[in-house]
């Protein structure tokens, strides 16, 4: 085995390390991830296992670098650490072959929580490729209710779980403890539901759940119909305040180099898929979406300065396209962004019309 770690030793690629070792095998440390890195690392050590976030992944699938790697040769590529759109899961099977394995889980209970193996990716549906796979035998799952209750199957609950890889609490943080562990379970902050094939599928964070007009979104359903469309690389949705809706769905699209795409095209796909509820009331094209130190989208950028206005807050400008990180920026506009190439009928100093906004 000759692991190749792409991301901070201190995340999910990090618990690779150590088993790699005891068997005997390498592991090569990247300092940051890049796709040429990754290339050229497979290349001259003969790397056959690595494990990347998504949007490692996308930029790898994009990159039109995949042919230069002999994935016959490649053991195994472990995907995780947020949603990865089934769509993409799909070209990723197409380009690589059948080296991919999903792992859900968290630090609290490490990595061990969900997984849909190798064998699973060759052989389902493109609706089973969007689930998190089944629990690991080393624990286990059960989805409750807010009143601990376990749900049926096909109903949405909190995925919590026992076991001997759960942890015994947060340090000198007894109230945090406290907050996890109700009920002798571990309560992941995740929503989910299970099929009647024993796939469970991860809905969205609790905390990422938007509430709008009085119906409960969840903003991953949304961006894997944004991410089927064929132009684009990954989105990111989010909820920002508004006096009507309470909260407004609002779609940050990133697109692949060279494509474009307009705004009414994004709506159009979401309200077919989802209904008018789920349909962005704005859709912001993105040059890259922010990243954290780890490489997962930073939701937490996105909304920070959305919100900071308060409901009804609006933008300079139409949805123009793309953004830019910038660090000279009006004070009215999205702090760290600019907006370049914009369309005829943009007027870059005008009160920005939401887009569109049904019902």
């Amino acid at each position: 085995m000759r692991y190749l770690c792409v991301a901070p030793i201190s995340h999910g690629a990090g618990s690779m390390v150590v088993p790699t070792l005891v068997q005997g095998g390498r592991v090569m440390l990247l300092r940051s991830f890049s796709v040429d890195g990754v290339i050229a690392a497979i290349q001259r050590h003969d790397c056959n296992v690595t494990w990347m976030v998504p949007t490692m992944l996308y930029a790898l699938l994009d990159s039109g670098r995949t042919g230069e790697v002999d994935w016959s040769r490649f053991h195994t590529l472990v995907y995780s650490g947020a949603p990865t759109s089934p769509s993409r899961i799909r070209q990723a099977l197409t380009l690589l072959g059948p080296v991919l394995l999903q792992s859900d889980g968290q630090t609290e209970a490490p990595n061990d929580i969900l997984m849909l193996g190798r064998d699973d990716h060759a052989r389902l549906d493109d609706a089973a490729l969007a689930s998190a796979g089944r629990p690991s035998p080393l624990i286990r799952v059960a989805l409750l209710d807010d009143q601990g209750r376990e749900v049926a199957d096909g109903e949405r609950g909190e995925i919590c779980v026992r076991g001997p890889l759960v942890m015994s609490g947060y340090h000198h943080k007894p109230d945090e403890t406290a907050a996890a562990l109700v009920g002798d379970w571990l309560h992941t902050g995740d929503v989910a539901y299970k099929g009647a094939d024993g796939l469970f599928h991860i809905v969205d964070r609790k905390k990422d759940m938007i509430i709008s007009g009085g119906f409960n979104v969840y903003p991953n359903e949304v961006e894997d119909v944004v991410c089927a469309l064929p132009q684009v690389a990954a989105a990111a949705v989010i909820g920002l305040p508004d006096a009507k809706w309470g909260e407004m769905v609002v779609a940050d699209v990133q697109l692949k180099p060279g494509q474009q795409l307009d705004a009414e095209a994004v709506v159009q796909a979401v309200r077919q898929a989802k209904g008018a509820v789920a349909t962005p009331k704005r859709v912001e094209f993105i040059a890259a979406l922010p990243q954290t130190a780890l490489g997962k989208i930073d939701k937490k950028a996105l909304r920070a300065p959305l919100g900071a206005g308060g409901p009804g807050r609006e933008l300079k400008g139409p949805p123009c396209k793309p953004l830019m990180p910038t660090s000279a920026v009006p004070s009215s506009t999205r702090p760290g962004w600019r907006r370049t190439n914009p369309s005829p009928n943009c007027t870059p100093n005008a009160p920005r019309a939401r887009w569109p906004m049904p019902g």
